[in-house]
């Protein structure tokens, strides 16, 4: 529920660099790579993963899958 909360609360910020989802979650508790895995991010991981890298909020809702 905690990442829910953190999405809710700063999904509308998005999208963004790796980095300030990094320093935007920090405050929350949370950090963009467990919301990736809990299906609440995205990211493409087809390209070399900087954190310049693009993270989005993903539309579709939880699906609980990683996509590479």
């Amino acid at each position: 529920l905690a990442a829910d909360r953190a999405v809710n609360r700063v999904g509308h910020l998005f999208p963004m660099s790796l980095r300030d989802a990094i320093e935007l979650l920090e405050p929350c508790g949370q950090n963009p790579f467990g919301l990736i895995i809990q299906g609440l991010l995205q990211c493409d991981l087809t390209e070399t993963l900087s954190l310049e890298s693009p993270v989005h909020l993903r539309k579709e809702g939880r699906h609980g899958q990683l996509f590479i």
